[in-house]
């Protein structure tokens, strides 16, 4: 299933293309697919076992952001992200207080309510039999496990079985797999209803947070229009506020508004390929610096001038570092597309565990930052998840997105401009060596071909061994003349598949 099996890394499929962040949850989407439903069934149901599988990186404690492409060409997008608490609560008291309301469940909803064509039972029973059933504890989960006991521990995780796991263990969950079975009874948006939102605040609330009932019922998720600049002659769509997906459209915009800088006439050569780095990397930073503007201007920062050094690094520490998510991507027989992220922020998010519930809460609040992304009652944090949809002239559409929090940006914009400018196919550009501007610096794949040359630039180059985690894991699904098709990176447990 994995594109290492391809020697072209692209699944050609008739009935629908999946991509995701683990193999299990490409392979149940996949049989959705098969049976009929929808590319938004299909992403739930690859979702649901990413939480399951990989609680580290998500879970129903978390988010989920989705960007929709329909066959009727409208392009809409799910902010399935919650709020901070109503009361006001400083700051660092405790792990609670960094908790917000927990959006993927309510994000399910609306996307199953708009987009779905088979019963929420079918869709989420390859979630529920992992669960109930159990798997074998992958390397991934011990690690992160490992590295975050002392969190987990600290905050209530001290009976949960995971915290005994050795590598290729079995590991059943049956309290998650009862809610999840809940769910399915009562309706998702029992979620925020008592008793699952009572249990999650007395949670939070022990470890200091503030959440309450009345946060959970004001919980509030809308299907809106998603954001998009011009990308030559093709159109990018980016999730709006709260996500900082509008950072990758600026970023677009210029190197679109700016093209016969480095690409004069349609052609390309070493030393323009050398300048169009640099840009990548110094229009990238520039942009990062609206980054708290996000909450306050929004889509209107589209119109915001980037400060631009042309000819040297301007050495902004804008992009911050975090490794965590999953990606989903479904495109089925109709055209409809989808590209999306799950997360629970840091590894385990606040890594308050609910026992009762089998899960782990968020540590979105640990988003807020300065000016008006400053923690405030009830609002949004700047939110890391930005997939991306392109559709090109002809209407074609490709979904992308990777996690890595400020990565994800960089990530995509590389992807983007290599096929675009560089000329290479979609595997070919996700599998490149990569960069990462964080804290000042530029973390760089050591086969990066540009790397002395942004050396001789003057950036400060700290070199990283190909496929390290912390440049992303993109998943990527499509439409072309044959019908749908996926691929994904070789980096961490991406798989694609096709039928």
């Amino acid at each position: 299933m994995r594109n290492s099996l391809n020697p072209k890394g692209i699944t050609q499929g008739k009935i629908g293309a999946v991509s995701s962040g683990h193999s299990l949850a490409t392979r149940a989407a996949l049989d959705i697919l098969t049976e009929g439903g929808s590319a938004v069934d299909a992403a739930i149901c690859a979702q649901a076992v990413i939480c399951v599988v990989m609680p580290q990186a998500a879970g129903l404690g978390g988010d989920m952001l989705m960007l929709i492409r329909t066959p009727e060409s409208n392009t809409f997008a799910i902010n399935g992200v919650g709020r901070s608490s109503l009361e006001w609560a400083p700051p660092n008291q405790g792990s609670g207080a960094t908790v917000t309301v927990p959006g993927i469940v309510s994000g399910w909803s609306v996307a199953e309510g708009a987009f779905g064509k088979l019963p929420l039972e079918r869709i989420l029973a390859p979630a529920v039999a992992i669960a109930r059933n159990g798997f074998n504890a992958e390397a991934s989960l011990i690690r992160a496990r490992d590295s975050q006991r002392a969190r987990l521990l600290a905050n209530g995780a001290s009976n949960w079985p995971l915290m005994n796991l050795r590598l290729g263990d079995e590991w059943k969950q049956p309290e998650l797999a009862e809610l999840l079975e809940y769910l399915v009874r009562s309706g998702l948006q029992t979620f925020y209803k008592d008793p699952v939102a009572s249990t999650i605040c007395r949670a939070v609330q022990t470890f200091y947070g503030e959440l309450s009932t009345e946060d959970f019922a004001s919980q509030n998720v809308l299907l809106e229009n998603a954001t998009s600049t011009s990308w030559g002659l093709s159109t990018l769509y980016v999730q709006p506020p709260s996500s900082q997906g509008v950072l990758l459209a600026m970023v677009a915009k210029w190197l679109d508004n700016n093209t016969e800088l480095f690409y004069p006439q349609g052609k390309m050569n070493a030393d323009l390929d050398a300048l169009l780095a640099h840009l990548e990397i110094e229009v990238t930073e520039g942009a990062f610096q609206s980054r708290e503007a996000v909450i306050s201007e929004g889509d209107s920062l589209l119109k915001k001038n980037i400060d631009v050094n042309l000819t040297a690094p301007s050495h902004r520490a804008g992009p911050r570092s975090y490794l965590h998510t999953a990606g989903v991507a479904v495109t089925d027989a109709d055209g409809l597309t989808v590209s999306s992220l799950v997360s629970v922020f840091d590894d385990f998010g606040s890594a308050i565990y609910v026992p009762e519930l089998g899960i782990s809460l968020n540590n979105r609040a640990d988003g807020f930052t300065t000016g008006p992304n400053a923690y405030a009652p009830n609002a949004f944090p700047v939110h890391t998840l930005a997939p991306a949809i392109l559709v090109d002239a002809s209407g074609h559409s490709l979904a992308l997105a990777t996690p890595g929090a400020d990565g994800q940006v960089q990530t995509l914009i590389q992807i983007l401009s290599a096929m675009r400018f560089r000329g290479k196919g979609l595997f070919e550009a996700i599998s490149a060596p990569r960069w990462r501007a964080e804290d000042g610096k530029v973390l760089i794949e050591r086969t990066h071909p540009k790397y002395n040359a942004l050396l001789n630039m003057g950036y400060k180059l700290a070199e990283q061994p190909l496929g390290s985690e912390i440049f992303g894991a993109v998943v990527a699904t499509g439409t072309n003349m044959q019908g749908p098709y996926a691929s994904a990176d070789f980096r961490r447990q991406v798989a694609a598949g096709a039928r």
